[in-house]
């Protein structure tokens, strides 16, 4: 018996490495790809300013620019794809669009030239590449307007949509192939905000699932777990679709989770202040239903934002609604011993109606934001410790309101510091661990360190 299985875990051995010797051999050479430096502007000014590549007095641009260089060489390489890097004679030749076309017709099989170019407007970054295909007499443009920290990942996203699109259309048969699809026009692109918002849709779902069998008034464990399975798969189906069909960034995505999980948490404390006889079933339901309409308030937020920080807006909308919820709930009862859901059901749903007009009618610098939230934490823990003698005597209702307004002069305080305080969008660099799903496997740690 050990000598047939040994025997038969040779023959397996012999096996795989013939195939994997064939799969070798068969395995088609890798494509090239001209990666051309960064330039500025983007090249699309009606006033025909000349891109040029950028020059110290562009400040922040030229640093914006080398970062990009060294993103993208190790992507190109990441990629499967050989990269080639430009001379000085390919250099004096230029970027205008015949001489890309001339580069990408260079060599038998020819290669991919890329243009990248990045622009300044604002707190806006503009990322623009201009792409030609091997062999190909057509140039490929791709826009992307982003922020400063979002920019790398953004060069990623659309590195991999321009020069894999073609690949991945490459290994259909050649007779099922479309003459359109295999120039890449009818293959969708996978945006960034798809694994981000197919999580929130899953969680979602699956606590619809759940609140279906909480509110059926059913004790059959049997039903739990299809209901589990139903519900999250109907989530994340759903937010995948709606991610490609309005091509998400991941910005907009992480604001609809937030919303849609702040309007569940909100509807479920709703539910069990204001629905007491029934707890047990009807905050799943006050729950979904909270969901539902935390999720409409941030399809209004993100489709009429006027700045990119979306996500961010909710997230304080919604940790300063709770917090001022829940302590505005105790300074008016007397009782800081109340229920935990007591006022945080109505301070997140005053929060993210706030937050969805501070998103739609101003710009602001998530900087300042995250600076708002720590700084009005810190000194609602700063107002709560300077008021703990009032908890040292008799419990009262004065003494309670005592505390509960000193706590809310710590947040208050607290938050205008953090605001005041915080850098400008300008020179605000700071190191930011992103984890890229679905586009780019990985983490990736970009800043200036």
């Amino acid at each position: 018996m050990p000598r047939a299985a040994l025997v038969v875990g040779s023959l397996a051995l012999a096996i795989a490495a013939l195939e994997r010797i064939a799969f070798a051999s068969e395995a088609p050479t890798r494509e090239s790809v001209l990666l051309l430096p960064t330039l500025t502007p983007v090249g699309d000014d009606a006033a025909g300013k000349a891109v040029h590549a950028p020059r110290p007095e562009d400040g922040e641009v030229r640093a914006r620019a080398e970062e990009l260089d060294a993103t993208l060489r190790e992507a190109v390489e990441d990629s499967g794809f050989s990269l080639v890097v430009p001379d000085a004679d390919e250099l004096a030749r230029g970027v205008r669009d015949a001489s890309l076309v001339a580069r990408a017709a260079k060599g038998e099989r020819g290669r991919w030239v890329l243009s990248p170019r990045i622009d300044r407007e604002g707190a806006k970054w503009v990322l623009r590449f201009v792409a030609v295909a091997p062999g190909d007499r057509e140039l490929r443009v791709r826009i992307d307007e982003t922020t400063s920290l979002d920019l790398p990942a953004r060069a990623l996203v659309s590195l991999r949509q321009l020069l894999l699109r073609r690949a991945s259309n490459a290994a259909v048969p050649r007779e099922v192939v479309d003459p359109a699809a295999s120039a890449g026009t009818l293959s969708a692109p996978r945006t960034s905000g798809r694994m981000v918002l197919a999580l929130h849709g899953a969680a979602f779902g699956a606590f619809a699932g759940y609140a279906v069998e909480r509110t059926s008034r059913t004790d059959d464990s049997r039903l739990l777990f299809p209901l589990l399975a139903v519900g999250g798969s109907v989530g994340a189906g759903a937010a995948i679709l709606a991610a490609d069909e309005w091509n998400l960034a991941s910005e907009s995505a992480w604001a609809l989770g937030v919303a849609m999980t702040a309007g569940t948490l909100g509807g479920f404390a709703a539910g069990a202040e204001y629905a007491p006889g029934t707890t047990e079933t009807s905050r799943y339901a006050y729950g979904v239903g909270g969901g539902v309409a935390g999720l409409a308030l941030g399809i209004v937020g993100v489709t009429n934002a006027v700045g990119p920080g979306v996500a961010a807006v909710f997230g304080t909308g919604t940790f300063l609604g709770a917090l001022g919820g829940s302590l505005g709930a105790r300074l008016v009862s007397g009782k800081l011993e109340s229920p935990l859901t007591e006022g945080l059901g109505e301070g997140i749903a005053v929060g993210l109606v706030g937050a969805t007009v501070l998103a739609t009618s101003v710009d602001v610098d998530p900087n300042r934001l995250v600076n708002l939230d720590l700084g009005a934490g810190l000194g609602a823990l700063v107002g709560a410790a300077a008021a703990t003698p009032f908890l040292l005597d008799k419990p009262s209702a004065g003494t309670d309101r005592a505390f509960v307004t000193c706590t809310l002069a710590g947040t208050a305080v607290g938050g205008a510091l953090g605001w005041w305080l915080a850098p400008a969008a300008a020179t605000a660099r700071p190191i930011m661990v992103t984890p890229l799903v679905g586009e780019t496997q990985g983490v990736s740690v970009f800043g200036m360190f």
